[in-house]
């Protein structure tokens, strides 16, 4: 148990060390180029050269405002400066890192717009970029809904996760690029109907005067472009073909592949919160 402690340790001091050696690196050369600025002219060539001067002076910076428009040299830099500040605020987002990290891992630039287009190409790129697995439960481990730690285990780590892991994450990136999004809970429709729960996770999105379906977490078989939540509408994705249709209170997704039409999962549209 000591030995397996100290090793951390160990290896943490000398971490320690080799950054602070790295520091001081860095930071000769500001020393050298100051400790040079206050020597006399004379000292500036000798051999051996000295870390610090024998002699300390200021005239060389007498000279340098003397002889040389500072004050206009220190205009130019804070326009430039300036000019340097608006250009970055133009032509980059204002997304926080996380989004900007989520954006970076399905390789897709900054949303411009909140637009149909703009979702389509984010939820697709979404079901691409990460894989659904519940490899945590399977190996005892801990599911967090935590926005920190979906980030560390989809961002950091290039895990995947279940439904509420993957819409979670999904909404939280939206958020952030302006989209308005509702979780909904939904009964998948798997085994007798006595057995159906809510443990499933899907998004209602309004863009304009339509509101879409957004479900980047049902695995393989699931969605891979969001569809426009209107009774009876189809769509073709993969190969597969998907229709939505309200069924008395409730709305059910199904998907039709080659040899049949089954349901996937049911769903109102009753808002639900992260405790819910």
């Amino acid at each position: 148990m000591r030995r397996e402690r100290l090793v951390p340790n160990v290896v943490r001091w000398i971490v320690i060390g080799l950054l602070i050696i790295g520091g001081l690196a860095m930071i000769f050369p500001l020393v050298w180029l100051v400790s040079t600025s206050l020597r006399p002219a004379p000292e500036l060539l000798l051999v051996p050269p000295r870390l610090l001067p024998e002699h300390w002076t200021l005239d060389n910076y007498a000279k340098a405002f003397a002889s040389a428009p500072l004050l206009l040299y220190l205009w130019n830099s804070f326009i430039f400066a300036c000019n340097g500040w608006a250009l970055y605020d133009l032509f980059t987002d204002a997304l926080p890192d996380m989004t900007n990290d989520y954006l970076r891992r399905i390789n897709q630039p900054p949303p411009s717009n909140v637009t149909v287009d703009t979702l389509h190409r984010l939820h697709v790129a979404h079901r691409e970029a990460f894989l659904f697995e519940n490899l945590s439960i399977q190996t005892g481990g801990r599911i967090s809904l935590a926005l920190g730690d979906l980030e560390r285990k989809f961002l950091d780590d290039g895990r995947g996760g279940y439904c509420f892991e993957h819409n979670t994450l999904f909404a939280a990136a939206l958020g952030d690029a302006g989209f308005a999004s509702t979780a909904l809970l939904g009964r998948v429709r798997r085994g007798p109907p006595e057995r159906w729960c809510r443990t499933h996770m899907v998004m209602r999105l309004p863009i304009g005067r339509d509101v879409w379906l957004a479900d980047v977490g049902f695995g393989g078989i699931g969605l891979a472009e969001p569809v426009p939540l209107r009774d009876g509408v189809t769509s073709e994705q993969g190969g597969l073909t998907y229709r939505l249709r309200r069924d008395t209170h409730v709305w059910v997704l199904s998907m039709r592949d080659a040899m049949e039409e089954a349901d996937l999962y049911e769903f109102r549209e009753d808002p639900q919160t992260p405790w819910d």
